[in-house]
């Protein structure tokens, strides 16, 4: 689904109950981390324990990621890292900068 496909099936779904919707797609850029050292990157310039221990699937929590605020979503093999599009370029290169 689209955000304004989504909007328009839950404002369809929700007729006649009192609710609000906002699509807020837009907000965050995904930035979709894979491999068995993903999480050693960004630990790199994360505070959060994401040890296996503490950290495992279904897990999501907003933190700071070199100085930009990040959400992470872990997904099983992969890792979701949702940031506002104008610290993308930035988030990337210090993720980068992790992996050396």
């Amino acid at each position: 689904h689209s955000g304004g496909d989504l909007v328009a099936e839950l404002t369809s779904a929700l007729e006649g109950e009192h609710h609000s919707i906002a699509d807020a797609s837009a907000n965050r850029v995904s930035i979709v981390l894979g491999g068995p050292d993903r999480l050693e990157v960004l630990a790199s310039g994360c505070a959060l324990d994401l040890h296996p221990r503490s950290w495992h699937d279904g897990m999501c929590a907003q933190t700071l990621f070199a100085r930009a605020q990040v959400t992470l979503q872990e997904r099983g093999d992969t890792t979701r890292v949702l940031v506002r599009p104008s610290f993308a370029r930035y988030t990337i290169q210090r993720m980068l900068a992790g992996a050396a």
